[in-house]
Protein backbone atom coordinates (compact mmCIF):
# COMPACT_ATOMS: atom_id res chain seq x y z
CA UNK A 1 0.00 0.00 0.00
CA UNK A 2 1.44 3.30 -0.86
CA UNK A 3 -0.10 6.58 0.16
CA UNK A 4 0.25 9.68 2.67
CA UNK A 5 0.68 8.58 6.55
CA UNK A 6 -0.68 11.11 8.86
CA UNK A 7 0.36 10.70 12.93
CA UNK A 8 -0.11 13.30 15.83
CA UNK A 9 -0.39 12.39 19.77
CA UNK A 10 -4.15 11.03 19.14
CA UNK A 11 -4.41 9.51 15.28
CA UNK A 12 -2.08 7.63 13.36
CA UNK A 13 -3.47 6.74 9.47
CA UNK A 14 -3.07 6.52 6.20
CA UNK A 15 -5.07 7.69 2.99
CA UNK A 16 -4.31 5.46 0.55
CA UNK A 17 -3.32 7.23 -3.01
CA UNK A 18 -6.13 8.08 -5.18
CA UNK A 19 -8.68 8.06 -2.38
CA UNK A 20 -10.22 10.14 0.54
CA UNK A 21 -10.31 7.09 2.93
CA UNK A 22 -8.46 6.81 6.41
CA UNK A 23 -7.01 3.71 7.58
CA UNK A 24 -5.91 3.44 11.12
CA UNK A 25 -2.34 2.10 12.23
CA UNK A 26 -1.41 0.08 14.66
CA UNK A 27 2.05 -0.96 14.06
CA UNK A 28 5.40 0.36 14.96
CA UNK A 29 5.64 2.98 12.23
CA UNK A 30 8.72 5.02 13.71
CA UNK A 31 10.87 5.49 10.62
CA UNK A 32 7.87 7.34 9.03
CA UNK A 33 7.78 9.82 11.85
CA UNK A 34 9.84 12.54 12.73
CA UNK A 35 11.47 13.08 16.53
CA UNK A 36 9.63 15.50 18.21
CA UNK A 37 10.52 19.24 18.81
CA UNK A 38 11.23 20.43 22.14
CA UNK A 39 8.55 19.35 24.52
CA UNK A 40 5.57 18.68 22.09
CA UNK A 41 4.99 15.32 20.94
CA UNK A 42 5.36 14.31 16.68
CA UNK A 43 2.64 15.34 15.00
CA UNK A 44 3.32 15.71 11.07
CA UNK A 45 2.94 13.47 7.48
CA UNK A 46 4.84 11.07 5.54
CA UNK A 47 4.51 9.91 2.26
CA UNK A 48 5.06 5.91 2.55
CA UNK A 49 5.16 2.73 1.34
CA UNK A 50 4.16 -0.17 3.18
CA UNK A 51 3.19 -4.04 3.00
CA UNK A 52 0.84 -5.05 5.80
CA UNK A 53 -3.04 -6.95 6.25
CA UNK A 54 -6.06 -4.66 5.42
CA UNK A 55 -8.93 -5.77 8.21
CA UNK A 56 -12.43 -5.48 7.10
CA UNK A 57 -14.70 -2.26 7.05
CA UNK A 58 -15.81 -0.92 10.38
CA UNK A 59 -15.40 2.08 12.67
CA UNK A 60 -12.15 2.39 14.18
CA UNK A 61 -10.34 5.22 15.58
CA UNK A 62 -11.22 8.37 17.48
CA UNK A 63 -14.67 9.12 16.63
CA UNK A 64 -14.87 6.57 14.05
CA UNK A 65 -12.97 8.31 11.34
CA UNK A 66 -11.32 5.11 10.05
CA UNK A 67 -13.76 2.78 7.90
CA UNK A 68 -10.82 -0.06 8.18
CA UNK A 69 -7.49 -0.89 10.08
CA UNK A 70 -3.94 -1.17 8.68
CA UNK A 71 -1.69 -4.19 10.05
CA UNK A 72 1.79 -2.48 8.82
CA UNK A 73 4.45 -5.92 8.52
CA UNK A 74 7.08 -3.83 6.95
CA UNK A 75 8.11 -0.37 5.62
CA UNK A 76 9.14 -0.34 2.03
CA UNK A 77 10.14 3.85 1.88
CA UNK A 78 9.21 7.03 3.29
CA UNK A 79 9.65 10.15 1.90
CA UNK A 80 9.09 13.97 2.02
CA UNK A 81 8.62 13.32 6.18
CA UNK A 82 7.06 16.76 7.14
CA UNK A 83 6.33 18.81 10.56
CA UNK A 84 2.33 19.63 11.24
Amino acid sequence: YRGEYFYNFENSYLTPDGSKAAWCIDSDMSKAILPAKKHAEPWGRSYVVVRGKLGPEGSFGAMGTCKRMLEVTEILEVKHMRRQ
